[in-house]
């Protein structure tokens, strides 16, 4: 079975307006014309137009080459298919540091094929930093009393975990509490060792508790876990936050497929948008 590679884009200003200029024609563009339009050269050899658009585009996942020339968007997922039927992957992470430069800690996720869960992911990052118990346990609070600073001296850098972790979310939607948060971590740490920016079609549970939950008096991950009767024993332990978020997002799909939205399409106002 074909790995398929998470959806990455080329978060820099000349892939954005290449973008822009696809969806405004509706139609694929040649090198010359993105060459011509976006980048305002006109004297440059077919060859050489080619291989510059190539390295601005290949690598981005909104792009497909249709021939060593032209280029063209890719197709979004397909809206009526089934929300039941569809695969997702319910991810936490957990960081450490201040805002200005945080660093993960672990990564977890659950894969939902269907409505079942069928693969979990799960690994503790170094941060590359000496780590004091003491402090660790001040920046990190509850956690700090399960992850301690040998386990993370241990454990692999964000630039060994990465690719496993891609492996394993391919291009499949992603599912987080205040997903906003996650996809930012997660796209800092790409920023950080140079790899483009991560855009898999992310679903917000934060906004799916809001819209159906709004009698609940908080919409924090342990609150909906209480309201479902469902384990969190380490609130702040990614292992535990992301199986109780994959529980409670598979109650999510049943209340909403009962409210008569079925549909990929219908779950456009639950998506965040980077």
């Amino acid at each position: 079975m074909p790995i398929h590679q998470p959806e990455f884009i080329n978060d820099s200003v000349m892939a954005n307006a290449v973008f822009k200029l696809l969806t405004e024609k509706g139609e694929p563009v040649t090198s010359t014309e993105i060459a011509k339009q976006i980048l305002q050269i006109q004297n440059l050899t077919q060859d050489l137009t080619r291989k510059m658009i190539q390295v601005i585009l290949q690598q981005d996942s909104r792009f497909s080459q249709l021939d060593q020339d032209v280029w063209t968007l890719n197709q979004q997922p397909v809206g009526k298919q089934s929300i039941l039927e569809l695969t997702y992957v319910v991810l936490d992470v957990e960081i450490i540091g201040h805002a200005r430069s945080p660093h993960i800690i672990e990564i977890a996720a659950h894969r939902l094929t269907g409505i079942k869960i069928t693969a979990d992911y799960h690994t503790f990052v170094n941060p590359g930093r000496a780590i004091i118990p003491k402090v660790l346990k001040q920046l990190t609070g509850e956690i700090g009393t399960v992850i301690d600073s040998e386990t993370l001296q241990h454990a692999p850098a964000i630039t060994e975990v990465l690719p496993s972790f891609f492996q394993f979310i391919g291009r499949d939607i992603l599912v987080a509490h205040n997903a906003a948060f996650d996809l930012r971590m997660i796209n800092r740490e790409l920023k950080r060792i140079g790899q483009q920016k991560l855009v898999n079609p992310t679903i917000d549970t934060l906004k799916l508790s809001r819209k159906l939950l709004p009698g609940v008096d908080s919409q924090k991950l342990p609150s909906l876990a209480y309201y479902f009767g469902i384990p969190l024993e380490e609130h702040h332990l990614a292992k535990d936050d992301a199986c109780a978020l994959a529980r409670i997002f598979l109650q999510f799909l049943r209340i909403l497929y009962d409210q008569n939205i079925e549909q990929l399409d219908q779950l456009e106002p639950f998506f965040i948008h980077s």
